[in-house]
């Protein structure tokens, strides 16, 4: 195993350690979930295990998926596509993009219970992988992301909705009142509370796996739920004109899934997933809030290592910087200008000249930068100025 660490102690309880080598955060990619599958088949298997604690050996449980991933379904997607035809391709991405949904289910009915240590944040399909083990500890902040069935049936459908579209981080002692997490410790009683809780007869099933289970706010057509999911489509249009359709599709998750039985509501969010990697907004966000702001990072890491050399070697002189335009460019739609604008602009160590055009590209220190539009996240109205490394 490259990613886990994996021992069983005295009493039959296995600690799974998930801890990738050179990463500062562990990180959801195909290798993690191959190995994950390994070792939920051992212990399954195994009769001298009890039960399974998972934990992490970072300062933190999972930033979630490598959104690296994406890109690669999507050009998997269209390698298919011209070799075996839309549906293939189709099949394929949609059996690829659920690997971890299915998985996670899994863990959730293999009949032997697991419990998740969680240290710090456990995000995006971090989280999922907490929500699918049948008890929560942790300690420090917790998020809000991911897990669209599930919290839909931990939290009433409104506060469900307002906890996936917002992602607002939670404290501890917040999160464990909203149920989300089962309990709150210091840092280092994590694992033996979770192997307490396995030894005291933790039970190996989910509540919407039992008989009798009733929805935390009632079914989706009753005064409740007409109370709310008009409204919360109303707000979702309001806020964003229908220019996220990952928002749009967690309250079709939502509401659709809440009419279903748990398995079939899974299914369904694994359709709206694989439809959403597909769509252009998220291939867009993906290349630029992650991938390219990450080789911005790296290349403006460069620069001050590079300009810090030079000033070691060469006295200090102090420089007014220049800026000079480029030819190539694209046009862009300039908005209002404002306070963040500057603010954000001053930060990245741009000069915002009121005289520069929108959409023409400048030399700023050696680097090529270009006013661009970044979109605002859900809940936010407009959007803002933001200079984006092109060169």
């Amino acid at each position: 195993m490259t990613n886990f660490r994996y021992e069983v102690d005295q009493d039959g309880i296995a600690l799974i350690t998930w801890d990738m080598p050179g990463r500062s955060m562990n990180v959801l990619n195909a290798d993690v979930l191959a190995e994950l599958a390994a070792l939920l088949d051992k212990t399954t298997a195994d009769a001298a295990v009890k039960g399974v604690v998972v934990t992490t050996g970072k300062d933190t449980f999972s930033g979630g998926a490598d959104l690296t991933v994406l890109q690669k379904l999507n050009s998997q997607f269209e390698q298919v596509r011209k070799s075996q035809g839309e549906d293939a391709a189709v099949q394929i991405l949609f059996k690829e993009s659920c690997k971890a949904s299915v998985l996670y289910r899994k863990i959730e009915t293999c009949g032997k219970p697991w419990a998740c240590a969680i240290n710090g944040t456990a995000a995006g399909g971090g989280f999922e992988l907490a929500l699918a083990c049948h008890y929560r500890v942790a300690s420090g902040l917790f998020p809000g992301a991911g897990g669209t069935t599930r919290i839909a049936r931990i939290l009433p459908p409104a506060d469900a909705l307002q906890y996936l579209l917002k992602g607002d981080l939670l404290r501890t002692d917040r999160a464990q009142k909203m149920k989300v997490i089962d309990a709150v410790v210091p840092t280092a009683d994590l694992v033996k509370t979770a192997k307490d809780w396995i030894k005291g007869g933790g039970s190996a099933k989910k509540p919407w796996d039992m008989d009798g289970f009733r929805l935390p706010g009632g079914a989706v057509y009753s005064k409740a739920g007409m109370m709310t999911f008009p409204a919360a489509n109303a707000i979702y249009r309001r806020e964003t004109y229908d220019n996220y359709p990952a928002a749009r599709a967690i309250m079709q998750v939502v509401y659709e899934g809440l009419l279903m039985p748990f398995d079939a509501a899974m299914r369904i969010e694994q359709r709206w997933f694989a439809k959403i990697v597909r769509s252009p907004q998220a291939a867009a966000m993906t290349r630029s809030l992650f991938v390219s702001m990450q080789a911005l990072i790296s290349k403006r890491l460069l620069i001050k290592f590079a300009a810090s050399a030079a000033q070691r070697s060469a006295p200090l002189r102090p420089r007014r910087p220049t800026l000079r335009a480029v030819p190539r460019c694209r046009p862009a739609i300039q908005p209002k200008r404002s306070a963040f604008d500057v603010s954000r602009a001053a930060q990245r160590g741009v000069l915002l000249d009121p005289a520069l055009k929108f959409g023409e590209a400048y030399m700023d220190g050696g680097v090529v930068v270009e006013a661009g539009v970044l979109q605002c996240l859900f809940l936010q109205k407009r959007p803002h100025r933001a200079w984006i490394c092109i060169g």
